[in-house]
């Protein structure tokens, strides 16, 4: 009885020793995690700030005279030209690889 009782104990031991290491590998990767979120948070802050900063600059360049407001006008329709043109581009380049020759090869029997 004594060394069932001895067996039991160690085997015990054994079991909260696997628990006592789980839950420091838990700790551990709850500590990474949070470290991580909170650098995504600032980095997050950092570019809401950025961005509040370019729109308030954007809408000051629209409502600041005549001038400005061709100049916004300019950019807005190069803006536009550029995107029909980088999606006209990418789809003729889309287009050539699809209908290339070596995908049209078929093994002659």
């Amino acid at each position: 009885v004594s060394t069932q009782r001895t067996w039991g104990g160690e085997r015990l031991s054994r079991k909260v020793g696997l628990l006592k290491e789980m839950a420091r590998g838990i700790h551990q990767d709850t500590v990474d995690s949070n470290r991580y979120m909170d650098g995504l948070q600032d980095r997050f802050g950092a570019t809401g700030g950025l961005m509040a900063t370019s729109l308030t600059r954007v809408l000051g360049i629209s409502t600041k005279g005549k001038s400005n407001r061709k100049l916004m006008c300019y950019i807005v329709l190069g803006t536009i030209l550029a995107f029909f043109f980088l999606y006209y581009c990418l789809s003729f380049v889309l287009s050539f690889f699809r209908s290339s020759p070596s995908s049209n090869i078929t093994p002659h029997n």
